[in-house]
């Protein structure tokens, strides 16, 4: 129903990969019945993680990582509302609604939103919703006249972009923490894979901010169309602070100069955007409002404290 590039085998499958965090991802799956001699259609795919508590019943959240800044299902348009049901009672039946299910992103636009709340209100579960806006910038007008757009054209290029845009994160405050990702083979291997993958989909643009010759500031954005995410970015240390995200705010204003219209996605305080960029997201949460009995209670801490004694060694 709504495109979501973070759940693209492009991106995914490298996580899965390389990213120990992913690897206690599951994946709930909808299947249209075959009719009619046709083979079976996937209609619904949602990955998610279970949290289990010692008093409190099992939650399900998306993939719940720093890396998907919206982790919202993908669901097939033509059985939009049976879909959203369907994968709303399968989390029930597996008693898995207990503490909720959080959809992280959602714009207020955005068709999604709309659909899994009346498809909560069916299966009678109780909404929560919240807004989250993005920092704006720092009010600069722009890059000075000497600096320029230069946007990776083919594979190599954008191979190359990905490389100054990690030395760039390594040479400044997020290097000095050692939290760079060019200092985390995996998560390197990961930004390397995925960035090359969805790039053959045209769902990943490096550009860069050049002063002559030489790259100042460097960002990742993900998405097609007029709406993309702004995965990373990262600018050369200045002589100050201001500076140095000056740079970077002025990257992002250009990127938006050259694509009328566009929009730039971004979560909380992770990254400065343009006045007219970061538009507000919503968190969504459903959860099951039927009172819990102390029998319940006690079941529940009894299977926490199974898995907690019993569960093997990965």
């Amino acid at each position: 129903m709504t495109a979501n590039p973070f759940f693209e085998p492009g991106f995914l499958l490298p996580a899965a990969q390389h990213l120990v965090a992913f690897r206690d991802v599951s994946v709930l799956l909808v299947w249209q019945d075959s009719t009619g001699g046709q083979e079976r259609r996937l209609v619904g795919f949602m990955p998610y993680r279970r949290k289990a508590r010692m008093l409190r019943g099992e939650s399900v959240t998306g993939c719940e990582d720093d890396r998907l800044l919206c982790d919202w299902p993908l669901i097939d348009r033509d059985a939009a509302l049976p879909v959203a049901g369907a994968l709303l009672r399968a989390l029930r039946a597996n008693g898995m609604m207990g503490e909720g299910l959080r959809v992280h992103g959602l714009a207020p636009d955005n068709p999604l939103r709309l659909l899994l709340a009346t498809a909560a209100r069916l299966e009678g579960l109780a909404i929560i919703a919240s807004l989250r806006a993005p920092r704006p910038a720092s009010g600069s007008a722009g890059p000075g006249p000497q600096f320029s757009l230069q946007e990776a054209r083919n594979q190599s290029e954008l191979r190359d972009g990905v490389e100054i845009l990690m030395a760039l994160e390594a040479s400044g405050a997020t290097g000095r923490a050692g939290s760079a990702a060019v200092q985390d083979n995996r998560e390197a291997a990961f930004l390397r894979a995925m960035s090359r993958n969805l790039a053959r989909e045209k769902l990943c643009r490096v550009s860069l901010l050049m002063d002559a010759s030489r790259t100042v500031a460097a960002a990742l954005t993900l998405g097609r169309g007029k709406r993309r995410w702004l995965y990373k970015a990262a600018a050369e240390e200045a002589g100050n602070q201001q500076e140095t995200r000056d740079r970077q705010d002025g990257l992002l204003a250009l990127i938006q100069r050259s694509s009328p219209g566009l929009e730039l996605l971004g979560l909380g305080d992770q990254f400065v955007l343009p006045a007219s960029a970061g538009m507000p997201v919503h968190d969504l949460a459903l959860s099951d409002p039927s009172p819990r009995r102390p029998v319940d209670l006690a079941r529940r801490l009894r299977a926490s404290l199974d898995r907690g004694l019993f569960r093997p060694r990965p």
